[in-house]
Protein backbone atom coordinates (compact mmCIF):
# COMPACT_ATOMS: atom_id res chain seq x y z
CA UNK A 1 0.00 0.00 0.00
CA UNK A 2 1.19 3.46 0.72
CA UNK A 3 4.95 4.35 1.66
CA UNK A 4 4.64 5.46 5.09
CA UNK A 5 7.13 8.16 6.71
CA UNK A 6 6.56 8.55 10.44
CA UNK A 7 7.01 12.00 11.32
CA UNK A 8 7.00 12.92 14.91
CA UNK A 9 6.51 16.44 16.20
CA UNK A 10 9.33 18.06 17.67
CA UNK A 11 9.76 20.10 20.95
CA UNK A 12 9.43 24.03 20.59
CA UNK A 13 12.60 25.23 19.79
CA UNK A 14 14.53 28.23 18.77
CA UNK A 15 13.90 29.71 15.41
CA UNK A 16 16.19 28.80 12.52
CA UNK A 17 18.78 31.37 10.99
CA UNK A 18 17.41 32.63 7.68
CA UNK A 19 13.83 31.59 8.41
CA UNK A 20 10.19 33.12 6.67
CA UNK A 21 9.32 35.36 9.16
CA UNK A 22 5.68 35.27 7.73
CA UNK A 23 5.70 31.66 8.74
CA UNK A 24 5.33 30.12 12.39
CA UNK A 25 8.90 29.28 13.08
CA UNK A 26 8.13 27.45 15.97
CA UNK A 27 8.31 23.67 15.71
CA UNK A 28 5.19 21.62 14.06
CA UNK A 29 2.93 21.09 16.62
CA UNK A 30 1.52 17.39 16.92
CA UNK A 31 -1.69 18.61 14.47
CA UNK A 32 0.64 20.36 12.28
CA UNK A 33 2.56 16.76 12.16
CA UNK A 34 -0.91 14.78 11.38
CA UNK A 35 -2.05 17.04 8.96
CA UNK A 36 0.84 17.08 6.87
CA UNK A 37 1.33 13.42 7.51
CA UNK A 38 -2.46 12.85 6.07
CA UNK A 39 -1.52 14.73 2.81
CA UNK A 40 1.62 13.04 2.57
CA UNK A 41 -0.74 9.83 2.79
CA UNK A 42 -3.08 11.04 0.29
CA UNK A 43 -0.63 12.01 -2.71
CA UNK A 44 0.60 8.30 -2.58
CA UNK A 45 -2.89 7.29 -2.48
CA UNK A 46 -3.83 9.12 -5.43
CA UNK A 47 -0.32 8.18 -6.94
CA UNK A 48 -1.44 4.39 -6.71
CA UNK A 49 -5.05 5.21 -8.14
CA UNK A 50 -3.39 7.19 -11.12
CA UNK A 51 -1.36 4.34 -12.22
CA UNK A 52 -4.49 2.42 -12.32
CA UNK A 53 -6.85 4.25 -14.09
CA UNK A 54 -4.09 4.71 -16.66
CA UNK A 55 -3.81 1.11 -16.82
CA UNK A 56 -7.47 0.85 -17.44
CA UNK A 57 -7.47 3.29 -20.12
CA UNK A 58 -8.79 6.47 -18.17
CA UNK A 59 -6.23 9.00 -19.34
CA UNK A 60 -7.38 12.31 -18.59
CA UNK A 61 -8.61 10.98 -15.30
CA UNK A 62 -4.93 9.29 -14.40
CA UNK A 63 -3.06 13.10 -15.47
CA UNK A 64 -5.91 14.83 -13.07
CA UNK A 65 -4.88 12.13 -10.13
CA UNK A 66 -1.23 12.32 -11.03
CA UNK A 67 -1.39 16.23 -10.38
CA UNK A 68 -3.67 15.72 -7.36
CA UNK A 69 -0.47 13.60 -6.37
CA UNK A 70 2.10 16.04 -6.59
CA UNK A 71 0.21 18.66 -4.95
CA UNK A 72 -0.73 16.97 -2.04
CA UNK A 73 2.58 15.65 -0.93
CA UNK A 74 3.97 19.13 -1.86
CA UNK A 75 1.66 20.58 0.57
CA UNK A 76 2.92 17.68 3.50
CA UNK A 77 6.07 19.83 3.38
CA UNK A 78 4.21 23.08 3.49
CA UNK A 79 2.53 22.24 6.35
CA UNK A 80 5.18 20.93 7.85
CA UNK A 81 6.43 24.74 7.82
CA UNK A 82 4.32 26.04 8.65
CA UNK A 83 1.88 27.33 5.72
CA UNK A 84 -1.80 26.55 6.27
CA UNK A 85 -2.65 29.18 3.11
CA UNK A 86 -1.84 26.77 0.26
CA UNK A 87 -2.26 27.23 -3.34
CA UNK A 88 -4.00 23.45 -3.57
CA UNK A 89 -4.72 25.03 -7.75
CA UNK A 90 -0.61 25.40 -8.75
CA UNK A 91 2.28 22.80 -8.44
CA UNK A 92 4.36 25.61 -9.32
CA UNK A 93 3.75 27.51 -6.49
CA UNK A 94 3.64 25.08 -3.78
CA UNK A 95 7.30 23.88 -5.11
CA UNK A 96 8.26 27.36 -4.84
CA UNK A 97 7.57 27.32 -1.90
CA UNK A 98 9.14 24.34 -0.53
CA UNK A 99 12.23 26.02 -2.35
CA UNK A 100 12.64 28.64 0.41
CA UNK A 101 13.35 25.85 2.94
CA UNK A 102 14.86 23.08 1.06
CA UNK A 103 17.26 23.85 -2.33
CA UNK A 104 16.08 20.42 -3.75
CA UNK A 105 12.94 22.11 -4.70
CA UNK A 106 14.43 24.86 -6.73
CA UNK A 107 15.73 22.50 -9.57
CA UNK A 108 14.63 23.38 -12.75
CA UNK A 109 13.29 19.93 -13.87
CA UNK A 110 11.37 19.62 -10.43
CA UNK A 111 10.00 23.15 -11.34
CA UNK A 112 9.21 21.69 -15.23
CA UNK A 113 7.84 18.80 -13.91
CA UNK A 114 5.21 20.72 -11.60
CA UNK A 115 4.74 23.08 -15.10
CA UNK A 116 3.92 20.21 -17.09
CA UNK A 117 1.44 18.80 -14.33
CA UNK A 118 -0.32 21.87 -13.60
CA UNK A 119 -0.79 21.87 -17.55
CA UNK A 120 -3.30 18.92 -17.05
CA UNK A 121 -6.12 21.65 -15.61
CA UNK A 122 -5.87 23.44 -19.21
CA UNK A 123 -7.92 21.18 -21.02
CA UNK A 124 -11.57 21.80 -20.84
CA UNK A 125 -14.07 18.97 -20.86
CA UNK A 126 -16.04 20.65 -23.94
CA UNK A 127 -12.48 20.41 -25.93
CA UNK A 128 -12.31 18.01 -28.84
CA UNK A 129 -11.29 14.81 -27.38
CA UNK A 130 -7.88 14.43 -28.18
CA UNK A 131 -6.08 11.16 -30.54
CA UNK A 132 -6.11 8.68 -27.64
CA UNK A 133 -2.33 7.76 -28.31
CA UNK A 134 -1.28 11.50 -26.81
CA UNK A 135 -3.65 11.41 -24.22
CA UNK A 136 -1.87 7.60 -23.30
CA UNK A 137 1.85 9.65 -23.84
CA UNK A 138 0.46 12.73 -21.78
CA UNK A 139 -0.99 9.99 -18.92
CA UNK A 140 2.52 7.85 -18.84
CA UNK A 141 4.10 11.26 -18.55
CA UNK A 142 2.45 12.85 -15.52
CA UNK A 143 2.80 9.81 -13.86
CA UNK A 144 6.47 9.61 -13.82
CA UNK A 145 6.79 13.69 -13.32
CA UNK A 146 4.43 12.98 -10.04
CA UNK A 147 6.46 10.08 -8.94
CA UNK A 148 9.56 11.98 -9.13
CA UNK A 149 7.73 14.88 -7.42
CA UNK A 150 6.82 12.12 -4.54
CA UNK A 151 10.44 11.17 -4.45
CA UNK A 152 11.90 14.41 -4.04
CA UNK A 153 9.40 15.07 -1.28
CA UNK A 154 9.94 11.45 0.48
CA UNK A 155 13.86 12.39 0.45
CA UNK A 156 12.96 15.75 1.63
CA UNK A 157 10.62 14.34 5.01
CA UNK A 158 13.49 11.67 5.34
CA UNK A 159 15.97 14.39 5.78
CA UNK A 160 14.44 16.40 8.11
CA UNK A 161 13.47 13.32 10.31
CA UNK A 162 17.34 12.61 10.66
CA UNK A 163 18.23 16.14 11.88
CA UNK A 164 19.83 16.76 14.94
CA UNK A 165 17.71 19.35 15.88
CA UNK A 166 14.48 18.12 14.58
CA UNK A 167 14.06 21.01 12.59
CA UNK A 168 13.09 22.01 9.63
CA UNK A 169 10.56 19.20 9.73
Amino acid sequence: MADSIHLDPAPHGEMPSGADPGVDASSPSSETVRRAALYWEQSQIDLVEAKRLCRASAFVESSHLSFQAAVNALASVCHLRGRVRLPNHSAVALVELCGLTDSAFTEASLLADCADLEAVQARSPFDPDPDPKLLKQAAGAALKQSDRVLKAVKRHLKSARKSPKRWPL
